[in-house]
């Protein structure tokens, strides 16, 4: 856990805080505040262990602050050297990331026994091992540069035990996680040992190169370009590697790092001895003062070094010295448990010494021992390789899996997606269509209604009518009472009104016409009509039955204005918006209750408009007349 979340979990918790609810020193003993005390280093290690101790007792199993508190006191106790306690806990650790998904501290703690036994108690098997667990653990986690560090140092490990190919093919793999461009050095640097070792040359030097404009780090660039020139001496390639011998001893920061500095003068001796270009005494001074000071800082394998190569270079000008030189190299590779060490030390001797049969038998036995071993030790590595291979399978297989289970849940999603966007679909076609059928008998019904009432003015004009005119004048030629004619007069102009009440109604262009012509017999002396807006109408949109409808509507106000009203002006507008007609009607009669409530003609109107979608307002009153609104959808 790092400092954002506590900085988050403070934040949320901050309210509850300030409201008084916990007191600073329940605040300071809650298991965050604890945890972030044990992992502060500036505390002495007790106190942090205190903490940590006190965090672990409130946790509960499930709390995945748990972790990071178990992985802490793993960390405590090996900078401690508390070994037991580190396994103890580890195991803790272990159990309790099985249970859970969160497995990152679990890897940290394989990372963390992994160097334990690489540097502190060196069982070299053993660290790659748990090298390898946290490796797989990182990949899992999403960790590629934790997994790339993991790589490196398996690779490190295959080339110590000098399973070169295995290394190669190890380090190989670290670079496709390794983004760091310091750890990206340090394996290029790795590699061009491990080429030098499979006297692959061009490689060797190539990867050094990479390794020296890789880093960032001055010292890094230093002991790289010692390696590279190393390289060159050991592919006797002098010429080359003398210069960049000369630079890096020069560097005054090579000066600060002793154990380099001896390295980089002892290679520089050997080099000067091959090229034969200075003297016995000055060589053996630079080996004679890299030895001394590999041992003020106690670096034992570079005494063995140090102790192989001197006896070597005296071999054929001290032999006395060299033997005695030689058999200190045995004794210290012996007290190491370097094998390989002993065996260049017994080569040395043999060569002064050719007849020794035991030195040779001694040589013999370590050598089948060195083959022995690492064939062992490839075999161990390979096998992990291999479990690692399996694993990498294993978890292919589960994402495809995973893959193709999530495509049939998304292929499902979609079907459903499908079938319920056709339902909505044909729901709402169904919608639609209803309607729109329901709509076209309306229109059909009102065609017909309309149709009618043309029928109705037919036959009145030209049957009852003309009968009733054919009455009349019979009954002139005969008989002639006047009250008689008279009714039958006024029966026959009542025929005649109310056929052109009911007679066809043009639409179109026509339409302006048959409104003017509607108003003209409600103008007179006592009566104003004002008309406005009917002109600029593009009566041609709109349908022949929706024309009429406006047309009985505004008949069945003038009718009411004339019977109830006694309005003495009316105002008539017509506007087109967007896709709609509205008519406005206002008259300045008696309104109110004097004014007839919606009867039976203007319910019939309200009915026609509402047939065509349209929508009937009707506002009187009281003492101030009338206004209606009609809205009509083209």
């Amino acid at each position: 856990m790092n400092q954002s979340l506590f900085a988050l979990l403070f934040w949320v918790c901050s309210p509850i805080f300030s409201q008084g609810i916990f007191t600073s020193e329940e605040i300071a003993t809650t298991p965050i505040a604890l945890y972030e005390k044990g992992k502060n280093s500036s505390n002495s290690d007790t106190a942090r262990m205190h903490y940590l101790n006190e965090a672990l007792k409130t946790m509960e199993e499930h709390d995945t602050l748990q972790s990071y508190i178990l992985y802490a006191k793993c960390n405590l106790h090996y900078r401690l050297g508390q070994i037991d306690s580190l396994n103890y806990f580890g195991k803790k650790l272990k159990r309790l990331s099985e249970k859970n998904e969160n497995k990152i501290n679990l890897a940290k703690y394989w990372y963390l026994k992994a160097y334990y036994f690489e540097n502190t108690n060196p069982i070299i098997d053993s660290a790659y091992f748990y090298y390898h667990r946290a490796k797989i653990v990182f990949i899992e986690s999403s960790q590629p540069e934790k997994a790339g560090n993991c790589a490196f140092r398996m690779g490190a490990i295959q080339r110590i035990k000098n399973d070169f190919f295995g290394a190669k093919e190890t380090l190989i793999e670290s670079l496709k996680y390794l983004q760091n461009k310091n750890y990206r050095a340090s394996t290029y640097n790795e590699l061009g040992i491990v080429h030098r070792n499979l006297n692959n040359e061009e490689n060797a030097v190539k990867n050094y190169q990479k390794a020296i404009q890789t880093t960032e780090n001055k010292r890094d660039r230093l002991i790289f370009r010692n390696n590279l020139a190393y390289d060159l001496y050991f592919f006797e390639r002098y010429e080359e590697a003398k210069p960049i011998y000369e630079t890096i001893l020069a560097d005054p920061v090579l000066k600060k790092d002793s154990i380099s500095y001896a390295r980089t003068l002892h290679n520089f001796a050997l080099l000067q001895w091959k090229m034969k270009i200075s003297t016995h005494e000055q060589i053996l001074q630079k080996l004679n003062l890299a030895k001394q000071i590999r041992k003020n800082t106690h670096h034992t394998l570079g005494i063995l070094t140090s102790y192989t190569d001197i006896a070597s270079y005296y071999s054929t000008k001290n032999p006395t010295l060299a033997k005695k030189f030689a058999d200190s190299a045995i004794q210290l590779g012996r007290k190491m448990n370097l094998p390989s060490a002993e065996k260049e030390a017994l080569a040395v001797l043999m060569k002064l010494d050719k007849n020794n049969v035991s030195l040779r038998d001694r040589y013999v036995i370590l050598t089948d021992s060195l083959h022995t071993n690492e064939l062992k030790v490839k075999t161990q590595f390979a096998q992990m390789k291999y479990e690692d291979e399996l694993e990498k399978v294993k978890l292919l297989h589960l994402e495809s899996e995973a893959i193709q289970k999530r495509a049939e849940a998304a292929e499902q999603k979609n079907q459903k997606i499908v079938f319920i966007s056709l339902s909505i679909f044909l729901f709402l076609g169904g919608l639609a269509l209803y309607f729109l059928l329901k709509q076209r008998h309306k229109r059909k019904e009102l065609e017909k209604v309309y149709a009618t009432e043309r029928h109705i003015s037919k036959q009145l004009h030209d049957g009852l009518g003309n009968d009733i005119f054919g009455l009349m004048t019979a009954i002139q030629n005969t008989y002639k009472p006047p009250s008689i004619l008279d009714n039958l007069e006024q029966l026959y102009q009542k025929t005649r009104d109310l056929s052109h009440s009911y007679a066809a109604i043009s639409g179109g262009k026509e339409f302006i016409n048959e409104i003017e012509f509607l108003l003209t017999p409600y103008q007179n002396t006592t009566t104003n009509i004002i008309l406005q807006g009917h002109e600029s109408i593009a009566w041609e949109m709109l349908k022949d039955y929706k024309c009429v409808t406006i047309y009985r509507a505004l008949q069945e106000l003038l009718v009411n204005m004339a019977k109830h009203s006694n309005a003495s002006l009316v105002f008539i507008k017509f506007q087109q918006q967007q896709n709609n007609i509205h008519v406005t009607y206002k008259d300045n009669g008696v309104g109110g209750s004097i004014h007839p409530k919606k009867g039976t003609g203007l319910a019939n109107t309200a009915s026609r408009i509402e047939n065509c979608n349209g929508t009937f307002n009707f506002n009187p009153t009281l003492g101030k007349g009338v206004e209606v609104n009609i809205t009509i959808p083209l």
